[in-house]
């Protein structure tokens, strides 16, 4: 088997089938204009969520809210 003992090999977990989230979470609260600051960025959301507290969640290529 190479450079491992069998006992090596056999102590070896497989890696997890989904790959790990490391999106970031934070609370914001949306502004009365219907903005999302993050990031020195503004994010539109609907009227009806105007100075309620919204969960974002950003990943490398969306913002979630």
């Amino acid at each position: 088997m190479g450079l491992f003992l069998e006992q090596e090999v056999a102590a070896l977990t497989p890696l997890p089938l989904h790959p790990y989230d490391c999106a970031e979470v934070a609370l914001r609260v949306c502004d009365l204009e219907g903005y999302l600051d993050f990031q020195t960025n503004r994010y539109p959301v609907p009227y009806e969520h105007v100075v309620d507290i919204l969960t974002m969640k950003v990943t490398e290529h969306e913002v979630l809210v």
